[in-house]
């Protein structure tokens, strides 16, 4: 029986050619050999993630029929609080409190907090590549399994974490 929710990190390749084929499976190797995996994620993926980051590429899946409309309604939660603190900001500056410059400042670093809380919101598997849910699904807790994207030249190594 599969879990209703698992956590997993995703380390994201180009495999384009020969070269970069042959560094994911080094990679690979190294990752099952259980070398720290976060390290992998930063150094190699090619998506780009906070320094300060502890588990880049860290995603919460939910499995078919568990929850499909908290997602949702977590988005909506993260909007509005968006929507408040730029109405609040600008009370701010109309009151001679701060300057724009410092409302801007402010707002993005809010809005930075906003993204950090909605990458730890667990996802619908279904919103998700199905090869992504099907292969992270089927590991077991530390397994770690590449695979590669239909029809590109991208690949991932994905890593079950609970």
């Amino acid at each position: 029986m599969e879990p209703s929710q698992i956590e997993i990190q995703i380390l994201t390749l180009s495999t384009a050619n020969s070269e970069e084929r042959a560094l994911a499976k080094k990679i690979l190797l190294r990752a099952q050999n259980d070398e720290d995996f976060s390290l992998l994620v930063k150094n190699y993926s090619l998506e780009k993630f906070r320094k300060d980051e502890l588990q880049p590429g860290y995603c919460c899946l939910v499995n078919h029929g568990e929850a499909q409309n908290k997602f949702s309604e977590n988005i909506s939660q993260l909007n509005k609080a968006a929507q408040e603190q730029e109405e609040l900001l600008w009370e701010k500056i109309k009151e001679g409190e701060i300057t724009r410059k410092e409302a801007n400042d402010a707002m993005e670093t809010f809005i930075q907090e906003l993204q950090h809380q909605q990458n730890s919101l667990p996802i619908p598997r279904s919103s998700i590549a199905s090869e992504i849910g099907d292969v992270a699904f089927s590991l077991s807790v530390g397994e770690v399994k590449f695979i590669k994207k239909r029809g590109g030249n991208v690949g991932q190594i994905i890593k079950r974490l609970s």
